[in-house]
């Protein structure tokens, strides 16, 4: 029996997503077109940019200045120049409607303070997150992969300052230079990328070359200009596979995906770009066809919030459903996340996971964790154990009469690993994978190949929601059945129910990691199948 726990909210035109879209860009090179004849051969590393940042996300950043900062400071940071005035401010903040719209009339010197902010509050959530506005090569970078900017609404500030000369007589991209207060104005130029619904920068003549970018001054403010932030993830290690016919890049940490992910087909044409933040999809994902064609674009908050967002539906019943989800993400009178219930015709593939979490593998588990005490209160709450047998079934039952004399065989046993058995499956209902804890088995003994006993693991639901856990960065998680709902773990895949009868074990972390990734190139291949 399959269950499933997703919540999804359906949005159409005028109904905007709840949370900040962030673009993945993989690690590329490309020719960057400086003058109607001149390029440059240009290569980005992997990273994250938003879309434009929206009026009420800089609300917020006001908010907090305005609490935590000077009045000087604050009053600082409101947009003004020869075209926008306080009356035009307070009546773009007073409206709700322009909420989700680009911030207008915000000055470059203004979008790095708003770039630092960002990087304190990173900083104070123990997250990895660097923030700054994009390099002129990181705008020419997203558009090159996802063409937005023929439909731009503002314009956008990159970190580079203008220099004609640059362009003009020789090959240099990503001119920079810290201006200071005393500086002639010319010194304060920077570049502005993009068009808007003022001007799109582009001519029908061929003969007439209209860049693509121009300039602005940083402490000047235009009600035609906006900002974007590039978001890195730091200390992530990025490695490159092959799998099924595809390249795959991928970014680690600490054992968990991380960072920028790519798929690639043979010949070099981007499949799939996307971001991990430990193991959970965040931001925007998205498929193309090996045309180059974009055809499923999604945008999510964790890998159970997403908004579809390309293609586009007609779904008449879309603000009813909207208003009644199948599913919301709450937690039930036992301290855990109840599963949906899932329909054995909706699952449309599956496969059965064996990993092993260890001190090595999954340090900050095991250390925050101790499985001595949790298994005592297992046997407080009289749950069944299993002998693990061949591969974790739940057939043979250790008597009743035997578990006294089995808690007492505790302190033997080998507590710095133990084995996850799950389910990964996709649901062709709500068009998204999931993955479900079978059962958690323990080591009797250091030399052990497999282990000795085996929990169902809904069966302890109730008994990890009481471990409390603070060591992840997922909002969510609260406790240890958390870390299993979430799947904030990876550990070592050591079977799977694919393998053949006399190969059990895996042999190295690369074969670990190709199982890892062909599920993720699986999904990502029935995303294609139903066109979403």
């Amino acid at each position: 029996m399959f269950r499933l726990i997703f919540i999804l909210f359906l949005f159409t035109t005028g109904i905007q997503p709840l949370f900040s879209q962030y673009y993945p860009v993989g690690k590329m090179t490309f020719d960057a077109r400086l003058t109607p004849t001149r390029f440059k051969q240009v290569q980005v590393e992997p990273f994250s940019i938003s879309a434009l940042v929206t009026v009420g996300e800089f609300k917020r950043y006001l908010k907090a200045i305005k609490r935590d900062s000077s009045a000087t400071f604050y009053k600082a940071q409101l947009p003004k120049s020869r075209s926008i005035d306080e009356k035009l401010i307070h009546d773009l903040f007073a409206n709700p409607s322009l909420n989700n719209c680009p911030m207008p009339g915000v000055s470059w010197t203004v979008a790095r303070n708003y770039c630092q902010w960002l990087n304190r509050q990173s900083a104070a959530n123990g997250l990895t997150y660097l923030y700054d506005l994009p390099l002129l090569s990181e705008m020419m970078a997203y558009n090159a992969i996802y063409g937005l900017n023929d439909t731009n609404v503002l314009e956008t500030w990159t970190l580079d300052s203008y220099d004609e000369s640059m362009y003009e007589f020789t090959n240099t991209l990503n001119y920079q230079y810290n201006a200071k207060i005393s500086d002639p104005p010319v010194m304060k130029r920077k570049t502005v990328f993009g068009g808007s619904f003022h001007m799109q920068n582009k001519s029908s003549d061929s003969s007439i070359f209209h860049r693509n970018f121009t300039f602005e001054y940083q402490d000047s403010a235009s009600r035609y200009i906006g900002f974007r932030v590039v978001r890195k993830t730091a200390n992530v290690d990025y490695n490159s596979m092959n799998v099924d016919a595809l390249t795959v890049d991928y970014g680690m940490e600490d054992n968990h995906m991380n960072g920028i992910y790519k798929e690639t087909y043979s010949d070099g044409q981007v499949k799939v770009l996307g971001c991990f933040k430990e193991g959970q999809r965040i931001g925007v994902w998205t498929v193309w066809d090996q045309s180059g064609k974009m055809q499923v674009q999604r945008s999510f908050e964790n890998n159970f919030t997403v908004d579809l967002i390309y293609p586009e539906t007609n779904n008449p019943y879309s603000s009813l459903y909207a208003s009644y989800p199948e599913y919301q993400l709450i937690r039930n009178n036992q301290g855990f996340y109840s599963y949906l219930f899932v329909e054995e015709r909706s699952v449309v593939y599956s496969k059965r996971i064996w990993r092993e979490l260890n001190v090595s593998n999954e340090p900050k588990l095991f250390q925050h964790i101790d499985f001595s005490l949790l298994i005592d209160e297992i046997f407080k709450n009289e749950i069944n154990w299993y002998y693990y047998g061949e591969n974790g079934e739940f057939k043979t039952a250790i008597p009743r009469d035997s578990l006294s004399k089995l808690s007492q065989s505790v302190g033997s046993w080998d507590l710095e690993r133990i084995q996850v058995k799950e389910d990964f499956f996709f649901n062709a209902d709500m068009l998204l994978s999931d993955c479900r804890q079978v059962g958690i088995s323990f080591y009797e003994n250091k030399k052990d190949k497999k282990p000795m006993f085996t929990l169902y693991y809904p069966y302890i639901r109730m008994v990890l929601s009481d471990f409390q856990v603070k060591y992840s960065k997922n909002d969510a998680v609260k406790n240890l059945d958390d870390i299993f709902f979430f799947h904030d773990y990876r550990g070592t895949i050591v079977q799977t129910s694919s393998f053949d009868e006399n190969q059990n074990e895996l042999k190295s972390s690369e074969f670990d990691l190709s199982h890892e990734l062909n599920k993720l190139i699986t999904e990502h291949a029935l995303w294609l199948i139903y066109g979403r």
